[in-house]
């Protein structure tokens, strides 16, 4: 989610001259408007949920300075303050496979590239991710948003409420990645810090396939497809628009047969 790491404040403060803008704070791990880069993995999950759960299409939150938000309450465009930026290319991840049985989905091999091993201490939630190996550092899951129970920001004495599907999603990430999991972390170019935690693909053995966890959230009905595109604030973003990240085809199919199957929060958290 964008922004995510100043969620340890109420409301962020941002001053262009004279002007003060507010800007609401957001929670920990959930699914709103800021977790989005361009208008149409909202528009899938809002077209998908009737009701609109998510409050995608509810004027909140507000427009921040790189263009999330929802600007327009209740017009049938969900977060349309997002930047539109052209839809990129595939970014190469034909090889992960998706197929009818999600137990059949990933890989047969880790793929080749920048891997690093390392044991699951803690996970709290995606974007609170611990590793023995470095227990100082926070990572963060590339390329989903999950829904979260427990919310800690507020906009003029607007409470953002729990979300539909929060229990389940947290309990099978702390189920995938339980203490002493070994897991495979792997960067791509969206797995910048920045003033967010280090961004990474995780990937896990189960069932005999190497599986990126992203994945099996978004299979299973636990998380939506949030692509990251760094460099959106860029002045030339529009005409040299930045990459996107490895795998967000293979996440938007699985995301799609997990719509058609109305598995998770697809079933739960319709109308």
């Amino acid at each position: 989610m964008g922004l995510r790491a100043l969620a340890s404040a109420a409301v962020v403060v941002m001053t262009f001259g004279s002007a003060v803008v507010l800007v609401p704070s957001p929670v920990l791990a959930d699914i709103t408007c800021y977790d989005f880069v361009g208008p149409d993995e909202p528009q899938t999950v809002y077209d998908a949920l009737p009701g609109d759960p998510y409050g995608l299409d509810t004027g909140w939150p507000p427009p921040i300075v790189s263009g999330n938000g929802d600007q327009e309450a209740g017009n049938g465009v969900p977060c349309d303050a997002e930047v539109d930026l052209p839809e990129l290319d595939s970014p190469g991840d034909e090889d992960y496979e998706i197929g009818n049985d999600p137990a059949d989905n990933g890989l047969d091999e880790l793929p080749d590239g920048e891997l690093e091993e390392a044991t699951i201490r803690e996970a709290q939630y995606t974007q609170a991710i611990q590793t023995e190996e470095k227990p100082d550092l926070t990572y963060r899951i590339i390329g989903v948003a999950t829904p979260e129970f427990e919310t800690y920001a507020d906009y003029e004495d607007r409470e953002v409420p729990g979300q539909c599907g929060a229990d389940a999603a947290t309990a099978r990430l702390q189920e995938l990645l339980a203490p002493g999991t070994t897991v495979w972390m792997e960067i791509d170019e969206a797995g910048f810090a920045g003033f967010k935690a280090p961004a990474r693909h995780i990937w896990i053995e189960l069932g005999g396939r190497y599986r990126l966890v992203a994945e099996v959230l978004v299979s299973e009905g636990h998380a939506v497809v949030a692509t990251e595109r760094p460099g959106t604030g860029r002045a030339d973003a529009r005409e040299n628009p930045p990459p996107g990240t490895r795998y967000r085809d293979a996440l938007r199919d699985a995301q799609e047969r997990a719509i058609e199957e109305r598995v998770g929060l697809w079933e739960q958290c319709a109308g």
